[in-house]
């Protein structure tokens, strides 16, 4: 529908779109974020569930749960598979790992 003045008319085929146009029941054109009715589930506490679980809040998504066979956060890697002289070679006992740019904070 058009508005013309005080009188409203059904758009026809040869009529042009105006510059503003506005549609009952929409706020806006850009797609919206689904939102779930439950949590997105992160299987794994290890490296690539936690940088997962990081991308997810660092994205403003804040509606997760990491789980993990393990008590701790480590994943296999660190928790079962890593010995005693494997972890006296890193310093403060942890990994370091890259995150990657995504993950860098600005101070």
């Amino acid at each position: 529908y058009i508005k013309q003045g005080c009188s409203i008319r059904k758009l026809r085929a040869g009529d042009e779109m105006a510059t503003f146009a506005s549609v009952k029941g929409i706020n806006s054109f850009r797609p919206q974020r689904h939102v779930w009715p439950h949590p997105v589930g992160v299987i794994g506490a290890g490296y690539n569930g936690l940088k997962t679980a990081m991308i997810y809040a660092k994205s403003g998504n804040h509606n997760f749960v990491v789980f993990d066979r393990n008590d701790k956060v480590g994943g296999y890697c660190w928790i079962t598979a890593a010995n005693k002289g494997s972890k006296l070679q890193t310093e403060f006992g942890s990994f370091h790992i890259w995150w990657g740019q995504d993950c860098v904070t600005e101070k």
